[in-house]
């Protein structure tokens, strides 16, 4: 079962909320994913579960049965004909040109949550996050969707609108929004998976660049004691090592022996602050700098 698909199986397996909040759920439903033609609601889903959904909103609202169908392509197929149609499409404040969520149908905090959810049902999806964060609701109708955005945008959700195939996508791609979107249509579950799965990953890509700034550290470590190491050869093959201050000839003398140690190595190795080895190897390849231009 794919992510999306869990995600609807969970919200629709919890209990049916107020009378206002199942009215606001189906006009979600409809809006997203409903083809409305004259004397024809028609709402067809690959998931039996929100077909199921769908048939048990309106058998609640109106007290009848829509009729129910698999179509040849496997497809769930619920319909509702005659004057049946416009009853639903009047209670759910959707009888108008263009369809829109009309705010008799919001009036409730709990009807935002509500509406959202039937949106996803009716036409959205979510990508697993192992793979990427993704979420989205599509509907044919723009100020429906534009509706929709503005419901998002009070819970802090802020999605992008593109066109796909002649109908309107709303999308989210920041992973902390779509927690929030999860938790709003009552995926808690998934929503918490989700986030175990976004913290795996992120330790992950911690370990990863961690990983790869230390190695980046040790070349660059290891080019400078190169760098310092023929610097102080030479000095000893042009001039001698009798040339050189006792401190200098100490750092020297530790260079060439330890090639592979840290400056702060060194430092420690002779009792002494990181800022004075630094200045001390500063004198040496100044010195090693004044012999090459000689």
């Amino acid at each position: 079962m794919s992510f999306a698909s869990e995600v609807k199986y969970e919200i629709v397996k919890n209990e049916l909320g107020d009378i206002c909040c199942i009215r606001a759920e189906l006009a979600g439903m409809v809006g997203a994913g409903a083809v409305i033609t004259p004397g024809k609601l028609r709402f067809k889903t690959e998931k039996g579960v929100v077909a199921q959904r769908f048939f048990q909103l309106i058998k609640r609202l109106y007290n009848f049965e829509p009729e129910s169908a698999m179509t040849d392509g496997g497809l769930f197929d619920v319909v509702v004909t005659g004057d049946n149609v416009l009853k639903i499409l009047r209670d759910l404040k959707m009888a108008t040109t263009p369809i829109r969520i009309q705010n008799e149908i919001i009036r409730n905090e709990c009807c935002n949550a509500s509406i959202v959810k039937g949106a996803f049902l009716g036409g959205g999806s979510v990508s697993n996050p192992v793979k990427g964060y993704h979420a989205e609701i599509t509907t044919p109708r723009f100020a429906l969707s534009k509706d929709l955005s503005e419901i998002l945008n009070k819970y802090e959700i802020y999605p992008k609108q593109i066109v796909r195939n002649g109908n309107h996508v709303l999308y989210i791609k920041e992973s902390e929004q779509i927690e929030n979107f999860l938790a709003l249509i009552g995926a808690h579950n998934n929503m918490m998976e989700f986030l175990n799965v976004k913290i795996e990953k992120d330790m992950r890509n911690t370990t990863n660049r961690r990983s790869n700034c230390e190695a980046a550290n040790l070349i660059k470590a290891a080019q400078a004691g190169a760098e310092q190491r023929n610097a102080i050869i030479k000095v000893k093959t042009m001039v001698g090592f009798d040339s050189l201050s006792p401190e200098l000839l100490e750092l020297a003398v530790m260079r060439l022996n330890h090639s592979d140690f840290s400056l702060s190595e060194i430092a420690a190795r002779l009792g002494v602050s990181k800022s004075c080895i630094n200045h001390r190897m500063r004198k040496l390849l100044s010195i090693a700098k004044g012999l090459e231009e000689n």
